[in-house]
């Protein structure tokens, strides 16, 4: 008893062996790709918004910045987690996102739909974190001697899973978006403390965080400034020629 572990797997990656193990410690890995076409990042679907966080694991408690994944699978408990075992989910994606099954078959062509037949309807699980209760140890026999050093407790063994690496990972610098950062850290944190012993101090705020933007709000920005400034420019323009052109 007593291990740390960290599982991070990207969809559509299928280990049968891992897959089979999550589920003895009551973890459900989702075939499919979560996606959110309102709040993806930079408005890319396959990058959705994560800003659902549990507010009872110590990874996440008073915990409030939004992160961004990069092909996510989702996460569940299984129906009848084994006992001694303690599931949690501690992320979850927005309300408009939904996860398109059987991926391993490949990615659907053209425009991305939900189709309430198949898809996932959003919030969806993306990280899990799990407690493992170790057996009590059997009483000591009468027989045992007095001056016997008594047995060390067992400790608990945990685990937090996540449905993709990329957020924590240097390409396209996603561990330094929003709080991706923070949420890999302190999930490293509760895996290696013992109780208090090791915490990460809260960094100050980055002077320099990437602009994140929703679709609609990146259109109504290119509307301004490729539209209707230059257009406001060029009407002044004609205005001010009429008014002043030489008879």
């Amino acid at each position: 008893g007593g291990g740390r572990v960290l599982v991070m797997i990207d969809p559509p990656t299928s280990f049968a062996n891992l897959s089979a193990f999550l589920a003895s410690h009551g973890v459900q890995l989702g075939n499919n790709l979560v996606i959110d076409p309102e709040q993806g990042y930079n408005g890319q679907p396959a990058y959705p918004m994560i800003a659902n966080f549990s507010t009872s694991s110590p990874i996440t408690q008073g915990y409030n910045v939004e992160c961004f994944f990069n092909v996510s699978r989702s996460l569940a408990a299984t129906n009848k987690p084994p006992a001694g075992i303690k599931t949690e989910v501690i992320a979850k994606t927005m309300d408009g996102s939904w996860a398109l099954p059987d991926v391993d078959k490949g990615l659907p062509k053209g425009r991305i739909s939900f189709d309430p037949a198949k898809d996932a309807k959003g919030p969806l699980g993306v990280a899990m974190s799990v407690v493992v209760t170790p057996a009590a140890s059997p009483s000591s026999s009468p027989s045992a001697s007095p001056s016997a050093s008594p047995a060390a407790t067992p400790k608990e063994g945990r685990m937090v899973v996540y449905g993709d690496s990329g957020f924590a990972g240097d390409y396209g610098n996603m561990f330094l978006v929003a709080g991706n950062s923070d949420l890999f850290l302190r999930s490293v944190d509760w895996l290696a403390a013992e109780g208090a012993s090791f915490t990460i101090p809260p960094r100050p705020p980055m002077e320099s965080k990437p602009l994140t933007m929703t679709p609609p709000e990146k259109y109504r920005i290119m509307w301004i400034s490729m539209v209707l400034i230059p257009g406001t420019v060029a009407m002044l323009g004609i205005v001010v020629f009429m008014l002043y052109k030489p008879n």
